[in-house]
Formats: structure tokens, C-alpha cells, sequence
């Protein structure tokens, strides 16, 4: 959904082929083919050491190095069920006039500074896939305040059809007018579109998720606070996670970074044979194998 975002912003909902966004290095490969897709080009921002999404004193120079006149966008990536530092990407995105996309489909109920993820940007993109906060099997939803951009999405999302027709309800007791109206355009397909509809089954399961969200969100910090405590005393050899001042963490997963002497691979395999899933976080600048 991101990609539908991109295809609409600039002049005329187009954006010429040699525009830009600028998401996040750490990520995985379907955000970089989402702004591949619509042929934009991403300009990758490298994460900081201490943790992907803490403050960085030099975030909003490392930001700005990459804006160029063709820039039209900045993705921030919430990863592991940790927002960013969202203050100096809107004070960019306003100084340049950019649209802000959130990728937030690891990390859902946690807030920044008393706001919610999702709802600084123009668009809100968050997943439903097995492996994230809320399980639908796959998925996801999108949250947006313009009415315009809400109805494009639809449209995209089943194949780019006419918004007049979107739901097998829509034709359902209206006027004789508007009825001639959708009768003559529910099936017209006005812009280049995908089969992102999500099926009854998945919906289901995903809202009988959300109805137990607190609970959910509440046990993954629970178990966070219980590791970090354990894993404490061998803080020499493992980097643990922190959560800045004014953030909330939903732990999507509990990310760690292997200090030297320790061998991450040997820690992996141990791990792994007693049980506990682990793996590799997704490796730095992707968008360079597109």
C-alpha cells in the first residue's frame, strides 16, 4: 500500500521515474519493491549502531544529505515494535515538502511522545502477517485522515476499479440517479491496480485479534521486561534492547546485537537447537541488489 501512496502524490497522482523516497536501511525487501514498482528510486538512510530507531544527534543531517530536487517522500520504518524519532522527519518532510509514509506493520499500539504510530503520516501501513502483532495470516490495513487518498486505496486495492463500486453492498437500496450512475461505471477500471483484498476468513481473524490487542501487547512487554532482566548479566557480551524517553515498545520480536568475543552464529545454533526461534536481522542497504 505504500506504493499506492507513491503513485498518487505530486502532479496529476504521478510521480515521473526519476522521483525518490527515502525509507529506512533496515527492512525487509518488500518496501524497497513497493517503491521500485511504480519505477521511484530509494535512497537508503543507514541505521544507527545503538539502536535502529533511537534519537541519532546526526538524524536529521543524515536525512537531508539525501534529499535531492526528485525526492517526493520519507518511509520511517517502526521496527521491532519500536517507533522513530518521528520530531525531525516531519520537520523535514514540512521544510521540503515531502509526504511522510509510515511503515508500521512491526509495531502497533506503541506510542511516540503520547501519539500513536500511524498517525503522522499521510499514510499508516501496518501488517496482519503471522509473524507481527496482530495475526491474520496475511494482510494488513492502512490508516489515512484523507478522504481521497482512503478511496484510492480501495480502488488499488481491487484493481484499481471505479471508487463508485468497491463493496457488493454499494448498490444496495440508493436512488434511481445513483443507481444509473454506478450502474453505468462499477465496472470501469480507471488506473493500474492490484488483488490486495484481504479474504472473509483472514478479516475475521484479525478482528477477533484486535478485540484482545491490549492483552496481547500487554504479555509481549511483560516477557521483554522478564528477558532483559535475565540477560542482564551478560550485558559484556549482548546488547540489549532500550526504550528511549517518550517511547513505547510493542516487541514484535527482542532484537539483540552480539558483542565481540561472542560469535553471533555459534549463539544462533545454540539457541536454535534448545528451541528458541531466532534469526538474522534484515542485512543494511538492500536497495542495492534492485
Amino acid at each position: 500500500m505504500p506504493a499506492a501512496f507513491l503513485q498518487r502524490a505530486g502532479p496529476a497522482s504521478r510521480l515521473p521515474n526519476s522521483a525518490g523516497a527515502v525509507p529506512h536501511s533496515v527492512t525487509v525487501c518488500e518496501k524497497l519493491i513497493e517503491i521500485v514498482m511504480p519505477g521511484l528510486h530509494p535512497s537508503s538512510i543507514q541505521s544507527g549502531k545503538e539502536n535502529p530507531c533511537q534519537r541519532l544527534a546526526n538524524l536529521r543531517r543524515r536525512i537531508e544529505e539525501r534529499i535531492t530536487s526528485r525526492t517526493r517522500a520519507v518511509i520511517p520504518v517502526h521496527l521491532f515494535g519500536l517507533p522513530c524519532e518521528m520530531e525531525p522527519i516531519l520537520a523535514l518532510a514540512r521544510r521540503y515538502g515531502l509526504q511522510v509514509i509510515e511503515d508500521s506493520a512491526e509495531t502497533m499500539f506503541a506510542h511516540y511522545h503520547g501519539r500513536a504510530v500511524g498517525s503522522f503520516g499521510e499514510l499508516g501501513c501496518f501488517s496482519t502477517y503471522v509473524a507481527h502483532l496482530l495475526v491474520g495470516g496475511v494482510g494488513g490495513l492502512v490508516t489515512t485522515r484523507d478522504d481521497e487518498l482512503a478511496e484510492m486505496c480501495r480502488s488499488l486495492m481491487a484493481h484499481g476499479r471505479d471508487q463508485i463500486y468497491l463493496n457488493i453492498e454499494d448498490d444496495d437500496q440508493i436512488a434511481d440517479a445513483a443507481l444509473e450512475q454506478m450502474v453505468r461505471r462499477r465496472f470501469r477500471f480507471i488506473r493500474v491496480g492490484y488483488s490486495y483484498r484481504m479474504t472473509e476468513l483472514e478479516a475475521a481473524i484479525a478482528l477477533s485479534e484486535l478485540e484482545h490487542w491490549e492483552e496481547i501487547i500487554a504479555k509481549r512487554r511483560h516477557n521483554a521486561a522478564q528477558l532483559t532482566a535475565l540477560l542482564k548479566p551478560f550485558a559484556e557480551y549482548l546488547q540489549l534492547p532500550t526504550i528511549p524517553l517518550g517511547f513505547e515498545h510493542s516487541f514484535m520480536m527482542y532484537p539483540l546485537v552480539v558483542r565481540e568475543p561472542l560469535d553471533r552464529d555459534d549463539l544462533l545454533l545454540c539457541l536454535e537447537r534448545r528451541g528458541i526461534e531466532t534469526r538474522y536481522l534484515f542485512p543494511f542497504l538492500l536497495y542495492l541488489s534492485l
